[in-house]
C-alpha cells in the first residue's frame, strides 16, 4: 500500500547522497544535507511545471520520521509565497500525479462526509453493543 499525503512545512528531510564514496571500512554514504524548504536548492530538485503563479518541483529524499526514501513534490504559490510539501512513497509516481492525487482526496473525503450524514451513521446515542450492532445494520 503506498501514502500519497502533505507534510508539514517543518518537514525533516535529507537529500541523497551522490557523490563519490570513501574507501576502506564502514558504511558507505547514503544521505547528505538536510533539506531547507525555506530555500530550495533548484539544482538538485527537477521542475514539473512553472507558470504565472506556480512552480512545481519534485525529488527523491529520505524522510527521517518514515525511515525510507520517498517522492517529494514541492508547490510554491507565487502571489502568496507561500509553498507545501506532499509525500508519496511511491518513488516511481511523477510529481504531476502525486499533486492530482492529493487534490482528489479532498473530493473524496466530501463524498464520505455527505454518505454518512444521509445514511445517519453518526445519529445513534446508544452505548449498548446490541444496539450500537443494530443501528449500524439498519444504517
Amino acid at each position: 500500500m503506498q501514502v500519497i499525503t502533505k507534510m508539514r512545512s517543518d518537514a525533516n528531510l535529507k537529500y541523497l547522497y551522490k557523490g563519490a564514496q570513501r574507501t576502506g571500512k564502514g558504511r558507505k554514504r547514503k544521505h547528505g544535507q538536510k533539506v531547507n524548504l525555506k530555500d530550495i536548492d533548484r539544482k538538485q530538485w527537477e521542475t514539473v511545471y512553472e507558470n504565472k503563479k506556480q512552480l512545481c518541483l519534485t525529488a527523491e529524499l529520505y524522510c527521517v520520521a518514515l525511515k525510507t526514501n520517498v517522492r517529494i513534490v514541492y508547490l510554491y504559490h507565487k502571489k502568496h509565497q507561500s509553498y507545501e510539501v506532499f509525500l508519496s512513497t511511491d518513488i516511481e509516481l511523477s510529481g504531476a500525479k502525486i499533486e492530482k492525487y492529493y487534490r482528489l482526496r479532498y473530493q473524496i473525503e466530501f463524498l464520505f462526509r455527505d454518505a454518512k450524514q444521509h445514511s445517519g451513521l453518526e445519529d445513534c446515542q446508544a452505548r449498548d453493543n446490541k444496539k450500537l450492532n443494530f443501528h449500524f445494520n439498519l444504517s
